[in-house]
This record gives C-alpha cells, structure tokens and sequence, in this order.
C-alpha cells in the first residue's frame, strides 16, 4: 500500500484559531483536493491528518494512502 505524506504550514495563529476555523477548514479542504488533483492517477484518500501549533502557525500533515478496493458484495441469489 502507498502512502504519502504531505505537510504544510497554514498562516493561522492557534490562539485565535476559534474565531477562524471556517477559513482553517477551508484551507484544509483546498490542500487535500490539491493534493487528490496532482496524484490524480493514483486514486488517494485521506487516512490522517496531524497538526504541530507554533506561535504564528499551524504546521499541518496529511496522511494519504492508496485507496483500497472494496469487497465486492456476495451476489444476490433467488429464493
């Protein structure tokens, strides 16, 4: 199974981050969708994620692998 790792710094302060978490959320949503549209190919899903606060940012990890291929369904069978 593959995996990737991304990280990134977002320019949002923890302290303030309550008044600010629709635009954290929003960035977080535009780096994964960056993310899944440069591996493309690679059908990606987003298994983790983690967050390192700093004074003036938040340093964010994304934790990607491959997606896995669901069981098919047992077939349906008359009665």
């Amino acid at each position: 199974m593959k995996t990737l790792i991304v990280q990134k710094r977002l320019a949002f302060s923890p302290g303030t981050l309550a008044q600010q978490a629709g635009p954290f959320l929003a960035a977080l949503r535009e780096l994964v969708r960056e993310v899944k549209d440069q591996h493309r190919d690679e059908e990606l899903e987003l298994a983790d994620l983690g967050f390192i606060p700093a004074e003036d940012h938040i340093e964010v990890k994304l934790y990607f692998r491959e997606r896995l291929e669901r069981e098919a369904a047992p077939p349906l069978t008359a009665r």
